[in-house]
């Protein structure tokens, strides 16, 4: 997977509206031409203090901002898989291409998995949804690759598959926040590893 983010611009909107989408034309640039290259098999982590906007710039890229409190003004982003050949401008999508092509092309790992991870769903059952969204399997064989990849991230995959959040610590909901985004070819990660317990070795 390859990104490219050229002359991004986002304008938060300063009008009070009632649930529809407003010109912004009084907001501010929260993300000002904005450059970005990621090539394939490449980790660019950006870093900055809380509150300088990361998290908003990152859903901006999935373009997930509620259009009532932003507005994209221009710019690129352009996506390729490892698996096509031309890369595609996420800004150019319409809604429906736009929700195919996000686990598909993009995603995201959210830092909070606690608001997240759905409290009255199985873990196993929200792992292997995304995966049949995006992949041609059978939900059996969905199955097994959701349980492939917890225990590949040392949780036991057939005892915690039909666990409910709640009966997972910290890390464990974390990890699985990991597994959800592991079946897509993109991933764009938003503190990830915030959640996670911490071992050190005497």
């Amino acid at each position: 997977m390859s990104l490219e983010i050229r002359d991004l611009t986002v304008r938060l909107c300063s009008k009070k509206t009632s649930g529809k989408a407003v010109d912004c034309c009084d907001g501010i640039n929260v993300v000002d031409s904005f450059f970005l290259t990621v090539k394939e098999k490449e980790v660019v982590s950006i870093v900055g203090e809380s509150g300088s906007g990361k998290s908003f710039l990152g859903l901006s890229i999935l373009r997930l901002n509620p259009p009532v409190i932003s507005k994209i003004i221009r710019g690129e982003i352009r996506v390729r898989c490892s698996s096509q050949k031309d890369k595609v401008d996420i800004l150019k999508l319409k809604q429906r291409e736009l929700t195919g092509a996000r686990g598909r092309l993009i995603s995201m790992i959210f830092q909070d998995p606690n608001t997240s991870l759905n409290p009255v769903m199985k873990i196993g059952e929200q792992i292997t949804e995304a995966i049949l969204a995006h992949r041609k399997v059978s939900k059996a064989e969905a199955k097994d690759i959701a349980i492939f990849y917890l225990d590949s991230m040392n949780i036991n995959g057939k005892f915690q598959f039909a666990s409910y959040p709640y009966e997972l610590s910290g890390g464990m909901r974390q990890r699985v926040m990991i597994n959800s985004g592991r079946t897509y070819d993109g991933i764009r990660r938003n503190d990830f590893t915030a959640s996670l317990e911490t071992y050190q070795g005497y």
